[in-house]
């Protein structure tokens, strides 16, 4: 929490509010065209927050984000595929600041080899530079605007190698259970 006492600003660490949230969250998965796999989630929720300190001022908090996460096959024997990644998080507030939206898109490719036994992914993370925290934070009238930009960007190579039989024989055994009533 900020603070100006005899024109000096002061910044102080320490819990500001008290606060009670409820929630609704969304989620659908669904394959189309035998070749399109996707996952729809979305999560909604209402804030609403009283300060512990004076300074500060109560708060009614609506937020909303959503993603899609898709996965698309692109060959027959299913040994290539496309990600596509995207979320967003439209603008809200929480305590004392106030945050613009933020989004990001991360497409990749999977593939696998000998048998499906080994797995290759390849993703690129925030494309197109859209992760960022963007916005201004109010106390006691006073406005302090941020942007914040921490490079999200990367390219992420992962191997995964399954060992093992995958041919597990299936052994079964009747026992006739007529004999255990049997007295001896």
């Amino acid at each position: 929490m900020a603070r100006i006492s005899n024109g000096i600003y002061s910044n102080i660490i320490g819990n500001g509010y008290n606060q009670n949230r409820i929630g609704l969250n969304f989620g659908y998965y669904d394959t189309f065209f035998k070749i399109w796999e996707t996952s729809f989630n979305a999560n909604g929720s209402y804030t609403r927050t009283k300060p512990t300190i004076i300074e500060l001022e109560k708060l009614k908090i609506y937020s909303l984000s959503y993603s899609f996460y898709n996965t698309i096959t692109l060959n027959e024997n299913k040994t290539w595929f496309l990600m596509l990644n995207f979320w967003h998080s439209l603008p809200f507030t929480y305590s004392n600041i106030k945050l613009k939206d933020q989004l990001e898109f991360s497409p990749g490719i999977k593939s696998s080899f000998f048998n499906k036994n080994l797995q290759v992914n390849l993703l690129i993370t925030d494309l197109f530079k859209t992760l960022k925290n963007d916005g201004y934070s109010l106390n006691d009238g006073y406005k302090s605007e941020f942007y914040q930009y921490n490079d999200y960007r990367g390219l992420k190579l992962s191997l995964t190698y399954n060992f093992g039989n995958k041919k597990i024989k299936e052994v079964r055994k009747n026992i006739d259970f007529k004999e255990q009533n049997r007295a001896n």
